[in-house]
Protein backbone atom coordinates (compact mmCIF):
# COMPACT_ATOMS: atom_id res chain seq x y z
CA UNK A 1 0.00 0.00 0.00
CA UNK A 2 1.49 3.31 -0.79
CA UNK A 3 1.07 5.47 1.98
CA UNK A 4 1.87 8.36 0.00
CA UNK A 5 -1.41 8.61 -1.65
CA UNK A 6 -3.42 7.30 1.41
CA UNK A 7 -2.25 9.57 4.27
CA UNK A 8 -5.10 8.97 6.52
CA UNK A 9 -7.69 10.83 8.27
CA UNK A 10 -6.44 14.79 9.39
CA UNK A 11 -7.29 15.45 13.08
CA UNK A 12 -10.52 17.72 11.42
CA UNK A 13 -11.51 14.47 9.93
CA UNK A 14 -11.30 12.34 12.76
CA UNK A 15 -13.47 14.28 14.73
CA UNK A 16 -16.19 15.04 12.04
CA UNK A 17 -16.59 11.31 11.43
CA UNK A 18 -16.64 10.56 15.16
CA UNK A 19 -19.35 13.06 15.69
CA UNK A 20 -21.35 12.05 12.79
CA UNK A 21 -20.59 8.12 13.04
CA UNK A 22 -19.98 7.81 17.04
CA UNK A 23 -17.09 6.09 19.28
CA UNK A 24 -16.18 2.56 18.62
CA UNK A 25 -17.57 0.94 21.34
CA UNK A 26 -20.35 -1.38 21.85
CA UNK A 27 -23.01 0.30 24.17
CA UNK A 28 -23.75 -1.99 26.97
CA UNK A 29 -26.48 -1.37 29.82
CA UNK A 30 -24.79 -0.52 32.93
CA UNK A 31 -27.05 -0.61 35.90
CA UNK A 32 -27.12 2.10 38.19
CA UNK A 33 -27.09 1.81 41.71
CA UNK A 34 -30.87 2.66 41.92
CA UNK A 35 -31.60 0.05 39.52
CA UNK A 36 -29.66 -2.37 41.73
CA UNK A 37 -31.49 -1.48 44.61
CA UNK A 38 -34.70 -2.32 42.44
CA UNK A 39 -34.07 -5.24 41.32
CA UNK A 40 -32.63 -6.63 44.66
CA UNK A 41 -35.48 -5.43 46.83
CA UNK A 42 -38.17 -6.35 43.76
CA UNK A 43 -38.37 -10.17 44.28
CA UNK A 44 -41.27 -11.62 46.15
CA UNK A 45 -39.08 -13.08 48.33
CA UNK A 46 -37.90 -9.88 49.83
CA UNK A 47 -41.43 -8.12 50.05
CA UNK A 48 -42.57 -10.73 51.85
CA UNK A 49 -39.77 -10.05 54.41
CA UNK A 50 -40.86 -6.43 54.65
CA UNK A 51 -44.22 -7.08 55.00
CA UNK A 52 -43.72 -9.37 57.76
CA UNK A 53 -41.23 -7.01 59.63
CA UNK A 54 -44.04 -4.10 59.07
CA UNK A 55 -46.84 -6.78 60.50
CA UNK A 56 -44.69 -7.04 63.36
CA UNK A 57 -43.99 -3.23 63.85
CA UNK A 58 -48.02 -2.52 63.43
CA UNK A 59 -48.64 -5.17 66.13
CA UNK A 60 -46.04 -3.54 68.39
CA UNK A 61 -43.39 -6.50 68.37
CA UNK A 62 -40.49 -4.31 67.78
CA UNK A 63 -38.13 -6.64 69.00
CA UNK A 64 -39.27 -9.27 66.18
CA UNK A 65 -39.30 -5.92 63.72
CA UNK A 66 -36.17 -5.40 64.24
CA UNK A 67 -34.76 -8.90 63.94
CA UNK A 68 -36.48 -8.84 60.60
CA UNK A 69 -35.07 -5.72 59.58
CA UNK A 70 -31.24 -6.85 60.65
CA UNK A 71 -32.57 -9.83 58.30
CA UNK A 72 -33.61 -7.82 55.76
CA UNK A 73 -30.04 -5.65 55.43
CA UNK A 74 -27.61 -8.79 55.60
CA UNK A 75 -29.33 -10.72 52.84
CA UNK A 76 -29.57 -7.39 50.88
CA UNK A 77 -26.23 -5.70 51.53
CA UNK A 78 -24.39 -8.88 50.07
CA UNK A 79 -26.61 -9.09 47.19
CA UNK A 80 -26.03 -5.48 46.53
CA UNK A 81 -22.76 -5.80 47.31
CA UNK A 82 -22.14 -8.85 44.95
CA UNK A 83 -23.86 -6.90 42.10
CA UNK A 84 -22.09 -3.46 41.91
CA UNK A 85 -18.86 -5.50 42.52
CA UNK A 86 -19.68 -7.70 39.29
CA UNK A 87 -20.45 -4.83 37.46
CA UNK A 88 -17.20 -2.33 38.53
CA UNK A 89 -14.99 -5.30 37.84
CA UNK A 90 -16.48 -6.27 34.12
CA UNK A 91 -15.93 -2.43 32.87
CA UNK A 92 -12.82 -2.86 34.49
CA UNK A 93 -11.93 -5.84 32.73
CA UNK A 94 -13.09 -3.86 29.43
CA UNK A 95 -10.75 -1.45 29.83
CA UNK A 96 -8.19 -3.35 30.34
CA UNK A 97 -8.32 -5.59 27.67
CA UNK A 98 -8.91 -2.96 25.02
CA UNK A 99 -6.75 -3.43 21.84
CA UNK A 100 -4.60 -0.69 20.27
CA UNK A 101 -4.62 -0.71 16.64
CA UNK A 102 -2.33 0.76 13.80
CA UNK A 103 -3.88 3.53 11.86
CA UNK A 104 -2.58 5.64 9.14
CA UNK A 105 -3.39 9.46 10.03
CA UNK A 106 -1.74 12.54 8.44
CA UNK A 107 0.36 9.85 6.59
CA UNK A 108 1.73 8.61 9.80
CA UNK A 109 1.25 5.02 11.37
CA UNK A 110 0.65 5.59 14.98
CA UNK A 111 -0.93 3.07 17.44
CA UNK A 112 -4.51 4.41 19.21
CA UNK A 113 -6.60 2.39 21.70
CA UNK A 114 -10.07 0.79 19.32
CA UNK A 115 -12.61 3.08 20.80
CA UNK A 116 -10.71 5.98 19.02
CA UNK A 117 -11.33 4.61 15.53
CA UNK A 118 -13.55 6.14 13.28
CA UNK A 119 -15.39 5.92 10.31
CA UNK A 120 -12.93 6.03 6.71
CA UNK A 121 -9.59 5.75 8.93
CA UNK A 122 -7.04 3.38 6.79
CA UNK A 123 -6.05 0.16 9.29
CA UNK A 124 -2.96 -2.21 9.47
CA UNK A 125 -3.98 -5.39 10.70
CA UNK A 126 -1.36 -8.15 11.13
CA UNK A 127 -1.40 -11.83 11.78
CA UNK A 128 -2.98 -12.67 15.30
CA UNK A 129 -4.11 -9.33 15.81
CA UNK A 130 -8.21 -8.79 16.69
CA UNK A 131 -10.14 -6.95 14.09
CA UNK A 132 -11.69 -3.78 15.83
CA UNK A 133 -13.99 -2.43 13.37
CA UNK A 134 -15.59 -3.32 10.04
CA UNK A 135 -13.93 -2.75 7.12
CA UNK A 136 -12.41 -2.92 3.61
CA UNK A 137 -9.78 -4.38 2.32
CA UNK A 138 -7.24 -1.77 0.10
CA UNK A 139 -4.75 -4.61 -0.40
CA UNK A 140 -3.54 -7.61 1.26
CA UNK A 141 -0.31 -10.09 1.55
CA UNK A 142 -1.65 -13.86 2.35
CA UNK A 143 -4.44 -12.60 4.79
CA UNK A 144 -6.70 -14.95 6.44
CA UNK A 145 -9.40 -14.44 9.23
CA UNK A 146 -11.46 -16.58 12.11
CA UNK A 147 -14.48 -15.56 12.10
CA UNK A 148 -15.75 -18.35 14.00
CA UNK A 149 -17.20 -15.38 16.57
CA UNK A 150 -19.86 -14.66 13.94
CA UNK A 151 -20.17 -17.80 11.46
CA UNK A 152 -19.00 -20.67 14.26
CA UNK A 153 -16.95 -21.91 11.28
CA UNK A 154 -13.34 -23.07 12.81
CA UNK A 155 -11.59 -23.15 9.34
CA UNK A 156 -10.00 -19.44 8.58
CA UNK A 157 -11.29 -17.60 5.39
CA UNK A 158 -9.05 -16.04 3.09
CA UNK A 159 -9.67 -12.15 2.75
CA UNK A 160 -8.57 -10.41 -0.38
CA UNK A 161 -9.60 -8.08 -3.18
CA UNK A 162 -12.88 -10.64 -4.16
CA UNK A 163 -13.67 -10.94 -0.45
CA UNK A 164 -12.69 -7.86 1.17
CA UNK A 165 -15.06 -7.03 4.13
CA UNK A 166 -13.63 -7.95 7.74
CA UNK A 167 -15.56 -7.77 10.93
CA UNK A 168 -14.99 -6.69 14.22
CA UNK A 169 -14.62 -9.17 16.26
CA UNK A 170 -12.47 -11.58 14.05
CA UNK A 171 -8.58 -12.50 14.50
CA UNK A 172 -6.06 -12.64 11.99
CA UNK A 173 -4.43 -15.71 11.34
CA UNK A 174 -2.22 -14.72 9.04
CA UNK A 175 -0.88 -12.13 6.37
CA UNK A 176 -0.98 -8.69 6.89
CA UNK A 177 -4.06 -6.36 5.46
CA UNK A 178 -4.68 -2.77 4.87
CA UNK A 179 -8.22 -1.64 5.36
CA UNK A 180 -10.59 1.23 5.43
CA UNK A 181 -13.06 1.31 8.03
CA UNK A 182 -16.68 1.07 6.93
CA UNK A 183 -18.82 1.08 10.54
CA UNK A 184 -17.51 1.23 14.25
CA UNK A 185 -19.37 0.28 17.51
CA UNK A 186 -23.14 -0.36 17.27
CA UNK A 187 -22.76 -0.30 13.80
CA UNK A 188 -20.39 -2.73 13.47
CA UNK A 189 -21.73 -6.68 12.37
CA UNK A 190 -20.86 -7.79 15.86
CA UNK A 191 -22.42 -4.75 17.51
CA UNK A 192 -25.71 -5.13 15.79
CA UNK A 193 -25.68 -8.47 17.17
CA UNK A 194 -25.08 -7.14 20.90
CA UNK A 195 -28.01 -5.32 20.85
CA UNK A 196 -30.43 -8.13 19.85
CA UNK A 197 -28.52 -9.83 22.66
CA UNK A 198 -29.40 -6.71 25.12
CA UNK A 199 -33.02 -6.66 23.71
CA UNK A 200 -33.60 -10.33 25.65
CA UNK A 201 -35.19 -10.16 28.41
CA UNK A 202 -32.98 -12.03 31.17
CA UNK A 203 -34.99 -14.95 32.43
CA UNK A 204 -35.59 -16.22 36.57
CA UNK A 205 -33.66 -18.90 37.46
CA UNK A 206 -35.45 -22.30 37.78
CA UNK A 207 -35.24 -21.54 42.37
CA UNK A 208 -36.30 -17.93 41.81
CA UNK A 209 -39.40 -18.86 39.93
CA UNK A 210 -40.32 -21.53 42.71
CA UNK A 211 -39.33 -19.07 45.72
CA UNK A 212 -42.38 -16.74 43.72
CA UNK A 213 -44.92 -19.08 43.47
CA UNK A 214 -44.27 -20.03 46.73
CA UNK A 215 -44.62 -16.88 47.87
CA UNK A 216 -47.14 -15.70 46.29
CA UNK A 217 -49.61 -19.10 47.34
CA UNK A 218 -48.82 -18.32 51.42
CA UNK A 219 -49.45 -14.88 50.84
CA UNK A 220 -52.90 -15.48 49.34
CA UNK A 221 -53.48 -18.17 51.82
CA UNK A 222 -52.40 -15.62 54.73
CA UNK A 223 -54.41 -12.78 52.94
CA UNK A 224 -57.45 -15.34 53.05
CA UNK A 225 -56.98 -16.51 56.60
CA UNK A 226 -56.76 -12.65 57.69
CA UNK A 227 -59.93 -11.64 55.84
CA UNK A 228 -62.04 -14.54 57.34
CA UNK A 229 -60.10 -13.88 61.08
CA UNK A 230 -60.98 -9.66 60.41
CA UNK A 231 -64.64 -10.44 59.63
CA UNK A 232 -65.53 -13.20 61.89
CA UNK A 233 -63.92 -11.34 65.04
CA UNK A 234 -65.72 -7.83 63.64
CA UNK A 235 -69.19 -9.58 63.91
CA UNK A 236 -68.14 -11.22 66.81
CA UNK A 237 -67.29 -8.30 69.08
CA UNK A 238 -68.44 -5.42 66.51
CA UNK A 239 -64.91 -3.64 67.29
CA UNK A 240 -63.02 -3.38 64.10
CA UNK A 241 -59.29 -2.73 66.24
CA UNK A 242 -60.10 -5.89 67.99
CA UNK A 243 -60.54 -8.00 64.70
CA UNK A 244 -58.01 -6.37 63.10
CA UNK A 245 -55.66 -7.27 65.68
CA UNK A 246 -56.84 -10.31 65.39
CA UNK A 247 -56.79 -10.93 61.59
CA UNK A 248 -52.83 -9.72 61.97
CA UNK A 249 -52.32 -12.76 63.93
CA UNK A 250 -53.72 -15.34 62.06
CA UNK A 251 -51.69 -13.70 58.70
CA UNK A 252 -48.17 -13.69 61.20
CA UNK A 253 -49.01 -17.29 61.79
CA UNK A 254 -49.83 -18.53 58.25
CA UNK A 255 -47.22 -16.31 56.50
CA UNK A 256 -43.80 -18.44 56.87
CA UNK A 257 -41.22 -15.83 57.40
CA UNK A 258 -38.66 -17.70 58.45
CA UNK A 259 -38.71 -19.51 55.09
CA UNK A 260 -37.59 -16.88 53.25
CA UNK A 261 -35.22 -15.47 55.79
CA UNK A 262 -33.19 -18.90 55.37
CA UNK A 263 -33.61 -19.54 51.67
CA UNK A 264 -32.30 -15.67 51.23
CA UNK A 265 -29.62 -16.22 53.87
CA UNK A 266 -28.26 -19.43 52.28
CA UNK A 267 -28.60 -17.37 48.60
CA UNK A 268 -26.40 -14.52 50.07
CA UNK A 269 -23.88 -17.38 51.93
CA UNK A 270 -23.00 -18.73 48.57
CA UNK A 271 -22.43 -15.39 47.03
CA UNK A 272 -20.31 -14.29 49.71
CA UNK A 273 -18.48 -17.59 49.50
CA UNK A 274 -17.97 -16.45 45.42
CA UNK A 275 -16.61 -13.48 45.97
CA UNK A 276 -14.18 -14.89 48.61
CA UNK A 277 -13.08 -17.53 46.16
CA UNK A 278 -12.55 -14.29 43.18
CA UNK A 279 -15.63 -16.15 41.22
CA UNK A 280 -17.23 -12.97 38.56
CA UNK A 281 -20.31 -13.30 37.77
CA UNK A 282 -21.87 -10.95 35.89
CA UNK A 283 -25.91 -12.12 37.42
CA UNK A 284 -25.78 -13.75 40.63
CA UNK A 285 -28.77 -15.52 40.09
CA UNK A 286 -26.46 -17.79 37.41
CA UNK A 287 -24.79 -20.07 40.05
CA UNK A 288 -27.97 -20.35 41.68
CA UNK A 289 -29.62 -22.23 37.78
CA UNK A 290 -26.44 -24.53 37.91
CA UNK A 291 -28.11 -26.53 40.56
CA UNK A 292 -30.87 -27.30 37.99
CA UNK A 293 -28.59 -28.16 35.37
CA UNK A 294 -28.61 -31.77 33.81
CA UNK A 295 -25.71 -31.32 31.00
CA UNK A 296 -22.76 -29.26 30.61
CA UNK A 297 -20.81 -28.74 26.73
CA UNK A 298 -17.21 -28.41 26.55
CA UNK A 299 -15.06 -28.09 23.58
CA UNK A 300 -12.13 -30.45 23.51
CA UNK A 301 -8.67 -28.15 22.86
CA UNK A 302 -7.79 -26.00 25.47
CA UNK A 303 -10.59 -27.08 27.59
CA UNK A 304 -10.29 -30.58 28.50
CA UNK A 305 -6.67 -30.53 26.79
CA UNK A 306 -3.54 -28.28 27.63
CA UNK A 307 -3.48 -26.58 24.41
CA UNK A 308 0.43 -27.12 24.05
CA UNK A 309 1.05 -28.69 20.83
CA UNK A 310 4.09 -31.03 20.39
CA UNK A 311 5.79 -33.01 17.61
CA UNK A 312 5.61 -36.31 18.79
CA UNK A 313 5.61 -38.96 15.65
CA UNK A 314 5.68 -39.07 11.74
CA UNK A 315 4.69 -41.73 9.53
CA UNK A 316 7.44 -42.38 6.42
CA UNK A 317 5.60 -43.47 3.33
CA UNK A 318 9.02 -44.69 2.03
CA UNK A 319 9.63 -46.97 4.83
CA UNK A 320 5.53 -47.63 5.57
CA UNK A 321 7.04 -47.02 9.52
CA UNK A 322 6.18 -44.99 11.97
CA UNK A 323 9.06 -42.81 13.57
CA UNK A 324 8.82 -41.20 17.27
CA UNK A 325 10.83 -38.19 18.22
CA UNK A 326 10.95 -39.01 21.53
CA UNK A 327 12.55 -41.91 21.64
CA UNK A 328 14.28 -42.70 17.78
CA UNK A 329 17.64 -40.40 16.18
CA UNK A 330 16.09 -39.13 13.00
CA UNK A 331 17.34 -40.55 9.53
CA UNK A 332 17.27 -38.80 6.24
CA UNK A 333 13.67 -39.27 5.11
CA UNK A 334 12.46 -38.05 9.00
CA UNK A 335 14.74 -34.92 8.28
CA UNK A 336 12.76 -34.29 4.98
CA UNK A 337 9.41 -34.44 6.34
CA UNK A 338 10.86 -32.22 8.91
CA UNK A 339 12.11 -29.88 6.52
CA UNK A 340 9.34 -29.49 4.18
CA UNK A 341 6.74 -29.45 7.25
CA UNK A 342 9.08 -26.56 8.26
CA UNK A 343 8.88 -25.06 4.64
CA UNK A 344 4.95 -25.11 4.38
CA UNK A 345 4.56 -23.02 7.70
CA UNK A 346 4.99 -19.74 8.54
CA UNK A 347 8.34 -18.26 9.22
CA UNK A 348 6.90 -16.55 12.47
CA UNK A 349 4.77 -18.77 13.58
CA UNK A 350 1.67 -18.15 15.67
CA UNK A 351 -0.07 -21.27 15.23
CA UNK A 352 0.64 -23.51 17.71
CA UNK A 353 1.31 -26.52 15.20
CA UNK A 354 3.82 -24.79 13.51
CA UNK A 355 5.52 -23.28 16.49
CA UNK A 356 5.82 -27.10 17.64
CA UNK A 357 7.37 -27.55 14.00
CA UNK A 358 9.70 -24.87 14.25
CA UNK A 359 10.98 -26.55 17.87
CA UNK A 360 10.98 -30.21 16.39
CA UNK A 361 12.85 -29.31 13.56
CA UNK A 362 15.76 -27.03 15.29
CA UNK A 363 15.35 -29.82 17.92
CA UNK A 364 16.98 -32.49 15.24
CA UNK A 365 20.30 -30.89 14.40
CA UNK A 366 18.67 -29.63 10.45
CA UNK A 367 21.76 -29.56 7.38
CA UNK A 368 19.94 -26.59 6.27
CA UNK A 369 19.49 -22.95 7.35
CA UNK A 370 15.78 -21.61 6.74
CA UNK A 371 17.16 -18.05 7.04
CA UNK A 372 18.96 -18.67 3.51
CA UNK A 373 15.72 -19.47 1.59
CA UNK A 374 13.78 -16.46 0.36
CA UNK A 375 10.19 -17.31 -0.02
CA UNK A 376 9.01 -15.87 -3.57
CA UNK A 377 5.02 -17.26 -3.40
CA UNK A 378 2.25 -18.70 -1.03
CA UNK A 379 -1.03 -20.02 -1.20
CA UNK A 380 -3.00 -19.34 2.50
CA UNK A 381 -4.91 -22.03 4.25
CA UNK A 382 -7.85 -22.95 2.67
CA UNK A 383 -9.99 -25.75 0.84
CA UNK A 384 -12.86 -27.96 2.44
CA UNK A 385 -10.07 -30.09 3.47
CA UNK A 386 -7.77 -26.98 4.14
CA UNK A 387 -4.30 -27.31 2.71
CA UNK A 388 -1.55 -24.04 2.85
CA UNK A 389 1.69 -24.14 0.54
CA UNK A 390 4.89 -21.90 0.50
CA UNK A 391 7.51 -21.62 -2.65
CA UNK A 392 10.84 -21.08 -1.81
CA UNK A 393 14.06 -20.19 -3.61
CA UNK A 394 17.61 -20.62 -2.23
CA UNK A 395 20.26 -18.13 -3.87
CA UNK A 396 22.39 -21.24 -5.14
CA UNK A 397 19.03 -22.59 -7.54
CA UNK A 398 17.27 -24.50 -5.03
CA UNK A 399 13.36 -24.86 -5.57
CA UNK A 400 11.24 -25.89 -2.70
CA UNK A 401 7.61 -26.23 -3.02
CA UNK A 402 5.84 -27.63 0.28
CA UNK A 403 2.39 -28.03 1.29
CA UNK A 404 0.80 -29.47 4.90
CA UNK A 405 -2.66 -29.77 5.69
CA UNK A 406 -5.56 -31.84 6.15
CA UNK A 407 -4.46 -35.54 4.65
CA UNK A 408 -7.90 -36.23 3.25
CA UNK A 409 -7.40 -33.55 0.97
CA UNK A 410 -3.30 -33.86 0.04
CA UNK A 411 -3.52 -37.81 -0.17
CA UNK A 412 -6.68 -37.15 -2.16
CA UNK A 413 -4.57 -33.99 -4.59
CA UNK A 414 -0.85 -36.16 -4.50
CA UNK A 415 -0.07 -38.85 -7.23
CA UNK A 416 -0.39 -42.11 -4.76
CA UNK A 417 -2.27 -44.89 -6.16
CA UNK A 418 -5.64 -45.51 -4.82
CA UNK A 419 -4.88 -48.67 -2.94
CA UNK A 420 -2.00 -46.34 -0.99
CA UNK A 421 -4.10 -43.40 -0.50
CA UNK A 422 -6.27 -46.25 1.40
CA UNK A 423 -2.99 -46.97 3.37
CA UNK A 424 -1.75 -43.69 4.63
CA UNK A 425 -5.21 -43.01 5.45
CA UNK A 426 -5.90 -46.30 7.61
CA UNK A 427 -2.65 -45.18 9.13
CA UNK A 428 -3.92 -41.27 9.69
CA UNK A 429 -6.73 -43.50 11.82
CA UNK A 430 -4.41 -45.25 13.98
CA UNK A 431 -2.60 -42.12 14.88
CA UNK A 432 -5.43 -40.36 15.99
CA UNK A 433 -6.84 -43.24 17.64
CA UNK A 434 -4.09 -42.75 20.09
CA UNK A 435 -5.12 -38.66 20.56
CA UNK A 436 -2.97 -36.84 17.80
CA UNK A 437 -3.81 -34.32 15.74
CA UNK A 438 -2.87 -35.46 12.55
CA UNK A 439 -1.32 -33.72 9.52
CA UNK A 440 0.50 -34.49 5.81
CA UNK A 441 3.69 -33.08 4.36
CA UNK A 442 3.89 -33.56 0.04
CA UNK A 443 6.43 -31.54 -2.06
CA UNK A 444 6.13 -30.47 -5.49
CA UNK A 445 8.50 -30.16 -8.38
CA UNK A 446 7.36 -27.25 -10.85
CA UNK A 447 9.97 -25.04 -13.30
CA UNK A 448 7.44 -22.96 -14.77
CA UNK A 449 7.77 -18.95 -13.08
CA UNK A 450 4.27 -18.43 -13.52
CA UNK A 451 2.52 -20.44 -10.52
CA UNK A 452 -1.00 -22.55 -10.78
CA UNK A 453 -3.76 -19.96 -9.56
CA UNK A 454 -4.64 -22.74 -6.71
CA UNK A 455 -2.28 -24.91 -5.02
CA UNK A 456 -4.41 -28.24 -5.33
CA UNK A 457 -3.45 -27.91 -9.15
CA UNK A 458 0.44 -29.12 -8.42
CA UNK A 459 1.24 -32.80 -9.06
CA UNK A 460 1.33 -33.48 -5.00
CA UNK A 461 4.17 -36.48 -4.04
CA UNK A 462 2.81 -37.50 -0.62
CA UNK A 463 6.30 -37.78 1.99
CA UNK A 464 4.41 -38.55 5.37
CA UNK A 465 2.37 -37.64 8.19
CA UNK A 466 3.40 -35.49 11.41
CA UNK A 467 1.07 -36.49 14.47
CA UNK A 468 1.11 -33.54 17.42
CA UNK A 469 -0.26 -34.31 21.23
CA UNK A 470 -2.05 -32.48 22.90
CA UNK A 471 -2.34 -34.08 25.95
CA UNK A 472 -6.06 -33.75 28.19
CA UNK A 473 -5.26 -31.43 31.22
CA UNK A 474 -4.50 -33.20 34.69
CA UNK A 475 -7.45 -32.45 36.00
CA UNK A 476 -10.29 -32.89 33.47
CA UNK A 477 -10.80 -36.63 34.68
CA UNK A 478 -11.33 -35.64 37.87
CA UNK A 479 -13.88 -33.32 37.15
CA UNK A 480 -15.77 -34.88 34.39
CA UNK A 481 -16.43 -38.00 37.15
CA UNK A 482 -17.42 -35.23 39.65
CA UNK A 483 -19.66 -33.41 37.22
CA UNK A 484 -21.28 -37.17 35.96
CA UNK A 485 -21.42 -38.00 40.21
CA UNK A 486 -23.82 -35.10 40.70
CA UNK A 487 -26.00 -36.40 37.75
CA UNK A 488 -24.57 -34.10 35.23
CA UNK A 489 -23.87 -35.29 31.48
CA UNK A 490 -21.10 -34.04 30.23
CA UNK A 491 -20.78 -33.53 26.51
CA UNK A 492 -17.42 -32.59 24.07
CA UNK A 493 -18.53 -30.63 21.18
CA UNK A 494 -14.92 -29.81 19.13
CA UNK A 495 -14.02 -29.99 15.65
CA UNK A 496 -11.37 -31.96 15.37
CA UNK A 497 -10.42 -35.79 13.82
CA UNK A 498 -13.60 -37.98 14.90
CA UNK A 499 -10.88 -40.75 16.19
CA UNK A 500 -8.74 -37.89 17.80
CA UNK A 501 -12.01 -36.86 19.52
CA UNK A 502 -12.61 -40.11 20.49
CA UNK A 503 -9.68 -40.60 21.91
CA UNK A 504 -9.39 -37.60 23.56
CA UNK A 505 -13.09 -38.46 25.20
CA UNK A 506 -12.01 -41.98 26.49
CA UNK A 507 -9.16 -40.58 28.29
CA UNK A 508 -11.10 -37.79 30.44
CA UNK A 509 -13.55 -40.16 30.88
CA UNK A 510 -16.32 -39.08 29.13
CA UNK A 511 -19.16 -42.02 28.96
CA UNK A 512 -20.21 -43.39 25.71
CA UNK A 513 -17.66 -41.90 23.87
CA UNK A 514 -18.12 -44.86 20.59
CA UNK A 515 -20.78 -42.85 20.02
CA UNK A 516 -19.99 -39.60 17.78
CA UNK A 517 -22.37 -37.84 15.88
CA UNK A 518 -21.04 -35.50 12.95
CA UNK A 519 -22.87 -31.44 11.96
CA UNK A 520 -23.84 -33.03 8.92
CA UNK A 521 -25.52 -36.25 10.28
CA UNK A 522 -27.42 -33.86 12.82
CA UNK A 523 -28.23 -31.73 10.31
CA UNK A 524 -29.94 -34.28 8.47
CA UNK A 525 -32.24 -35.66 11.66
CA UNK A 526 -35.62 -34.76 12.20
CA UNK A 527 -36.36 -33.36 15.49
CA UNK A 528 -38.01 -36.62 16.97
CA UNK A 529 -34.56 -38.46 15.69
CA UNK A 530 -31.91 -35.47 17.35
CA UNK A 531 -34.37 -36.06 20.34
CA UNK A 532 -33.42 -39.60 20.89
CA UNK A 533 -29.84 -39.19 20.12
CA UNK A 534 -28.64 -36.49 22.44
CA UNK A 535 -30.20 -38.81 24.89
CA UNK A 536 -27.01 -41.40 24.43
CA UNK A 537 -24.31 -39.26 22.17
CA UNK A 538 -21.97 -37.62 24.16
CA UNK A 539 -19.46 -36.60 21.44
CA UNK A 540 -20.53 -34.49 19.03
CA UNK A 541 -17.83 -33.30 15.69
CA UNK A 542 -18.44 -30.34 13.51
CA UNK A 543 -15.51 -31.59 11.23
CA UNK A 544 -16.28 -31.84 7.64
CA UNK A 545 -14.17 -35.61 8.17
CA UNK A 546 -16.46 -38.57 7.47
CA UNK A 547 -15.70 -41.43 10.14
CA UNK A 548 -15.93 -44.98 9.20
Amino acid sequence: MNTANNIGLSPEEVLKYRSEFGRNSLLSKKKNSFRIFYDVFKEPMMILLIVAASIYFFTGENEEGFLMLAAIGIVAGISIYQEIRSENATSALKEMTQPLIVVIRNGEKISIPSEELVVNDLIIVSEGEHISADATILDSNDCSVNESILTGESFPVSKNEKDPLLFAGTVMVSGLAHAKVLAVGASTRLGKLGQSMEEIEKEKTPLQMQISLFVRRMALFGGIAFLFVWGYNYWASGDVIHGLLHGLTMAMAALPEEIPVALSTFMALGAYRMIRNNVLTKHPQTVEALGSATVICVDKTGTLTENKMALVELYQLQKDSFYSLETMQPDEEAKLILEYSLFASEPVPFDPMEKAIHEAFLAQSPLIKPSEFKMVHEYPLSGIHPMMTHIYEHAGGRKVIACKGAPEGIVKKSTLSAAAQASVLSKVEELASKGYRVLAVARATDENSKWPEKQEEFDWVFLGLIAFSDPPRKNSKVVIQNFQNAGIEVKMITGDFPTTAKSIATQVGIRNPEFILTGSEIMAMNEKELEESVIKVNLYDGCCRKRN
